[in-house]
């Protein structure tokens, strides 16, 4: 029995020692080297002795969780399924989202940005995404912000994308795509694409920019290694040396090779730790050795390559016809719109030259100054603010004669009576005197009020008025 308990007693003091050699990673671990500097940006993980799994355990920390922290708050997602933990106090995970349904948003770009969690764009379903999610702590619920770009992007599928806490920006490289159920021939791309998308405005850039296709002609001839305070690690299928990339000053530099071997040397000690960036260097966390190693560069650390990063003399291809049509449309109602112009323009022109002269209304050479002398004095005097009204492109309302007959107290049909037959005395004494089969004056309804009328002077009668005919 003795000899049972001392294998017992052994085999635990052994399995002590091996998970204190191995540095397993635990939440605790994380937060406390996190805690240490008070600020962390694009934390990667590093912890091979784990396995991956779609929920989150103190105990079991892998890449495939995000991790965002912000003021002493250590946050816990799981890579495409929109799930979020958060550490308590009791240095246990608690789930905080309400997310129902993930695999929406394998690929996606996750960060944290003035003490809000994006997770933007990302695969699934068969489809890739562009939405701009954020984490609503009100509802604990996933919200979109509705932007000014249609850009769907996945990293590793058709983008590569870093977060620039400094600046808030997130840069973004990627292909043109094209959902997986859409039956179309998929065409070779040659162009690159480059997007940056404004945390602080919601915005990308109005128009996408083209790498230069001395650096790049796909997304994945540019491996975005490892982000920095300066700009993005990268390795390009053009260039030897590891690459240092700002976009935001349009510039790149190659690092000296032992410099980036440094690097790697300083991440391969690390079995399970973390790698994260503050605002001057990117740290390493060993957890093993519960220490902190910074590394950062100098001027004479790289060179800067003179080539142009964009390609800004090439555009993208257009589909012109997209242009073309609303445009001819645009081009034809204009034209429209000057003809009708014109001729009104046209038309007031000719009836405003009036002069002196006295008109004919037909081979009798009967005239407008005759036909006036066989009306009355009232008939006159309506014809006259007829015709003055008609020179000034006004119609005359029924109130107006109205007015003028004196009739404007009395009953409405009393009005309409002794207007009506004023004005059928002056067109049938013109349609006598002139044999034209056309009335003189005529009558519409109003636009604007279809119950009442206004009256005009026909419009080719018009012109044979001379121009002091009432005087």
């Amino acid at each position: 029995m003795n000899k049972i308990n001392t294998i017992i007693i052994i085999l635990m003091s052994s399995l002590c020692s091996f998970s204190k050699v191995t540095g397993q990673l635990k939440l605790g671990d994380v937060y406390k080297a996190l805690n240490k500097n008070k600020e962390a940006y694009n934390i990667s993980i590093i912890n091979t002795s784990t396995k991956e799994s779609d929920s989150v355990d103190a105990e079991n920390i892998s890449s495939i969780n995000n991790m965002y922290y912000a003021h002493d708050k250590l946050f816990i997602g799981v890579k495409g399924t929109g799930k979020l933990y958060e550490l308590t106090s009791t240095q246990k995970p608690v789930r905080i989202d309400k997310t129902k349904f993930g695999g929406d948003r394998f690929g996606s770009s996750d960060f944290i940005y003035n003490d809000t969690i994006y997770s933007i764009g990302g695969y699934g379903f068969w489809n890739i995404s562009g939405s701009i999610r954020y984490f609503d702590t009100a509802t604990n619920e996933w919200g979109i912000f509705r932007s000014n770009y249609p850009l769907s992007f996945a990293n590793g599928i058709n983008a590569n994308s870093y977060f620039d806490p400094i600046n808030g920006q997130l840069h973004l490289i990627y292909n043109d795509c094209t959902p997986e159920y859409i039956d179309i021939p998929r065409k070779e791309q040659t162009t690159c694409f480059y997007q940056c998308l404004n945390l602080k405005t919601k915005k990308w850039l109005e128009k996408p920019l083209i790498i230069n296709k001395a650096i790049a002609k796909i997304f994945s001839d540019l491996n975005f290694l490892q982000t920095t305070p300066t700009g993005v690690l990268v390795s390009s299928k053009f260039y030897r040396s590891i690459l240092l990339i700002d976009f935001n000053k349009e510039l790149f530099y190659a690092l000296k090779d032992s410099k980036f071997t440094e690097f790697v040397q300083k991440k391969n000690r690390i079995k399970n730790g973390l790698i994260y960036s503050t605002d001057s260097s990117l740290i390493l966390y060993d957890n093993l050795s519960d220490s902190l190693e910074f590394f950062s560069f100098k001027k004479n650390d790289v060179k800067l390559i003179n080539i142009n990063l964009f390609d800004k003399s090439t555009l993208p291809d257009i589909n012109w016809m997209e242009f073309a049509i609303p445009t001819l449309i645009i081009i034809i109602i204009v034209l429209i719109i000057l003809f009708i112009i014109t001729y009104q323009k046209y038309k007031k022109t000719e009836i405003l030259i009036r002069t002196d002269q006295i008109y004919t209304l037909d081979e009798k050479k009967k005239t407008i100054n005759d036909f006036i002398k066989n009306l009355s004095e009232i008939e006159i005097q309506v014809l006259e603010i007829l015709v003055r009204n008609n020179w000034n492109f006004i119609p005359t309302s029924a109130a107006e004669i109205n007015k003028k007959l004196g009739t404007e107290k009395k009953d409405t049909k009393i009005q309409n009576n002794i207007r009506g037959e004023i004005l059928s005395k002056i067109n049938n004494k013109f349609s006598v005197y002139s044999s034209i089969k056309e009335d003189l004056v005529n009558r519409r309804k109003m636009d604007f009020d279809k119950r009442y009328v206004e009256y005009y002077v026909n419009e080719n009668l018009i012109k044979k008025f001379p121009k002091k005919i009432f005087d």
